[in-house]
């Protein structure tokens, strides 16, 4: 492979994993190290899920290894959710020091879609505060930034 793993497309990466050419776990870490590299610049995250992150990859990549197929569009793919959905077992703050409190038991509709879709989250990304605003300049962290301006 020429390309670095981010410089793919979220469907090419998925059929490197689904053809093995490449394990989910492989692209997880990429991406980990990746976002810890650039985080500390950008303030893009709020918070982890990379154990979870972790141990699904680990089993799709047990299942491809016992020949089972999985055709989902994006299998495997790391992806940070933005932090005003409702992740199972999760807290979410949707930007906002009053809602640091808030933990959900299911995922939100798009969030169930997105997990069918085969994508792994791997991290919950800022918002502003109850995404009324475009910019991300909350009392919770320091502001994001743009990584391309």
């Amino acid at each position: 492979m020429s390309e670095p793993l981010w410089r793919l497309s979220a469907l090419e990466i998925a059929n490197l994993i689904r053809t093995r050419e490449v394990s989910a776990d492989e692209v997880l870490e990429h991406f980990v190290q990746r976002i810890d590299m650039l985080e500390p610049s950008l303030n893009s995250f709020v918070r982890s899920l990379r154990s979870r992150a972790r141990k699904r990859a680990r089993r799709l990549d047990s299942a491809l290894a016992k020949g089972l197929q999985d055709e989902r569009a994006f299998v495997g793919v790391p992806f940070g959710v933005k932090d005003t959905e409702a992740v199972r077992m999760s807290r979410f703050h949707v930007g906002s020091r009053a809602f640091r409190w808030l933990w959900s038991p299911v995922d939100v509709p798009a969030v169930k879609r997105m997990r069918a879709m085969g994508l792994n989250f791997v991290g919950k990304t800022t918002t502003s505060e109850l995404a009324l605003q475009p910019v991300v300049e909350t009392d919770l962290q320091p502001p994001t930034v743009n990584p391309w301006n």
